[in-house]
């Protein structure tokens, strides 16, 4: 017998007859006999097996043994799902981080209310406003001089607003004995065709006159529009129009 079937046989026997009859186990006792070395290295293992497998299986399992092994089981389950947990969180605060880095950023950029300085600016403009409203317009390119003479302490309020889809500068006057306002709109020739203005006209409880202006009759207008009897109250003294 070759020694690859010799050391089958052996692992076959050593299986404690489980695959092997009682007929096949002594046959290859047999065979085995012939083979002093194998014969020594099987009787060596058949006596530790005698010896020490009816302790082994005599060793009682814990009746709670697979609960700890479900325990145990469990437990490694819930670290996984911390670490997962974690992950997530450190993304999530990540996150919340950077959106709070740039609401910082954006608060940081934003201009400062500051009352005393608009109270100031307010305050100059209720002085003489009318100084203001030609320091403003001058910054624009645009000298204040409309064919007719408005009575500049009338003047309350100026401001660039919306007129028929263009942003132009605007002038407010008010005059109170007769709870009369005017509003005096700049319009240049690039933005409207001065060829559609009429001189005048009526709509209502408001009125309207329009007036060149002293040096760029052709490029400059001064649109009008008031409410009272006429646009007189707004004039300087000894000024008149006729409307």
């Amino acid at each position: 017998m070759d020694e690859p079937t010799a050391q089958i046989l052996l692992e076959l026997l050593e299986l404690g007859n489980q695959e092997l009859s009682p007929e096949q186990a002594a046959a290859v006792e047999v065979h085995l006999r012939g083979l002093p070395e194998w014969e020594v290295s099987a009787q060596r293992d058949r006596e530790f097996d005698d010896r020490f497998g009816p302790a082994l299986r005599d060793v009682a399992v814990p009746a709670d043994l697979p609960k700890r092994i479900h325990a145990r089981l469990a437990a490694d389950r819930g670290n996984q799902w911390r670490r997962r947990i974690y992950q997530t969180s450190g993304v999530a605060a990540g996150l919340l981080l950077v959106i709070g880095l740039g609401w910082g950023l954006r608060w940081s950029l934003m201009p400062r209310l500051d009352a005393e300085q608009f109270a100031t600016q307010f305050d100059a403009i209720a002085q003489d406003p009318f100084s203001q409203a030609e320091a403003w317009l001058a910054d624009q390119g645009i000298v204040f001089q409309p064919a007719v003479a408005l009575n500049p302490s009338l003047l309350t309020d100026f401001q660039m607003v919306e007129f028929q889809g263009q942003m132009v500068p605007m002038l407010y006057y008010t005059y109170f004995p007769g709870r009369a306002t005017a509003r005096v709109y700049i319009v240049d020739a690039d933005q409207f065709r001065f060829s559609a203005m009429s001189d005048e006209a009526r709509r209502s409880f408001c009125a309207v006159q329009i007036f060149d202006d002293v040096e760029k009759p052709n490029r400059r207008r001064y649109v009008v529009v008031y409410t009272g009897v006429s646009l007189t109250p707004f004039l300087r003294r000894g000024e008149n129009v006729t409307g």
